[in-house]
């Protein structure tokens, strides 16, 4: 199966690994989850958002592609 593309562009929102799911959560409220298996390209391209460091290598375990935008909305990093 081919992965998704997941952006984030909504300002302030803080992304976890929880039990095989990427949340999305802003000021401690989740607002969504995704299941890892889906995602192809997590597209971070939004101010303040922060991530932790175990969704970061659960997903670089999976082969995802993690893409970092500058305030310009382009790439800056890829991982």
């Amino acid at each position: 199966m081919i992965g998704r593309v997941v952006e984030i562009a909504s300002d302030r929102r803080h992304l976890a690994l929880s039990r095989g799911f990427m949340t999305v959560s802003t000021e401690g409220s989740e607002v969504g989850r995704v299941p890892l298996d889906d995602i192809g390209v997590l597209l971070c391209n939004a101010h303040g958002l922060t991530y932790s460091n175990n969704l970061l290598l659960e997903l670089s375990r999976r082969g995802v592609a993690v893409v970092l935008c500058g305030p310009d909305h382009m790439p800056v990093a890829w991982v």
